[in-house]
């Protein structure tokens, strides 16, 4: 008898009689190469997250250090993994400061935890976020496009606020994406460089209200020095 990688779909990539539908196997390698090789071995991981590389000076008057807010941050971002995969805690997490400080690898770590506990993943660059949904406003067959980042269990959006800003596009579709993945209770976890008066300036009160809402969201503000600078 053949041996088949997916015995669900006999390795043809569709279930069902008519109409036929994807296999889920096909949907995962989908959202894995849109994410770019999230099951890379030695890619982030909490395990594989090193404390050490953060300066133990401290960052202000209250003795508190780099490496002390990030080994709480790796916490939090732990418990919100465990959080999602079990379906309580926030729904969404927003981390944010300056470059370098670990935002983009803790983001990485959460989406390799929930892939690891079965939940489908998808990591998108704000940039390639906005390049997908221009095709889809431009598109004359909108229901055409595929649109993976509405429905997926869990959508992770990389390095917000460096996409380019279409005037309408940008916005009025990134406040809808946010607005239907909270209804459908969805997580969502987003990085950013920006501070929350440049999310407030670039993507409206509308948007940076949803993204700074404590009940909906846990929100880590990240501070120190950048870690990149600091290996050269």
């Amino acid at each position: 008898a053949p041996v088949y990688q997916c015995p669900v779909c006999e390795d043809s990539g569709f279930v069902g009689e008519s109409p036929k539908t994807l296999c889920q196997c096909v949907v995962r390698r989908y959202h894995q190469l849109l994410s770019g090789g999230l099951d890379q071995e030695n890619g982030p991981s909490f395990a594989r997250f090193d404390l050490s590389v953060f300066p133990d000076s401290a960052l202000n008057d209250s003795g508190v250090t780099q490496r002390m807010l990030m080994h709480t941050f790796k916490t939090q971002c732990q418990e919100y993994a465990a959080g999602i995969l079990s379906g309580s805690g926030k729904l969404n997490l927003l981390l944010y400061g300056p470059s370098g400080l670990g935002k983009s690898y803790l983001l990485r770590c959460v989406a390799r935890e929930a892939a690891d506990g079965g939940l489908a993943t998808l990591i998108l660059s704000a940039n390639a976020l906005i390049g997908h949904v221009r095709q889809a406003y431009f598109s004359y067959q909108p229901d055409e496009v595929d649109q993976p980042y509405y429905d997926v269990p869990l959508l992770l959006i990389d390095d917000l606020g460096i996409e380019p800003k279409w005037e309408g596009i940008t916005i009025e579709q990134l406040f809808a994406l946010l607005e239907h993945r909270i209804n459908h209770r969805k997580p969502t976890v987003l990085s950013t460089n920006l501070s929350p008066t440049e999310i407030q300036a670039r993507y409206t009160e509308r948007i940076s209200s949803r993204l700074f809402d404590r009940g909906l969201s846990l929100v880590l503000p990240f501070q120190g020095r950048d870690i990149r600078l600091l290996r050269k």
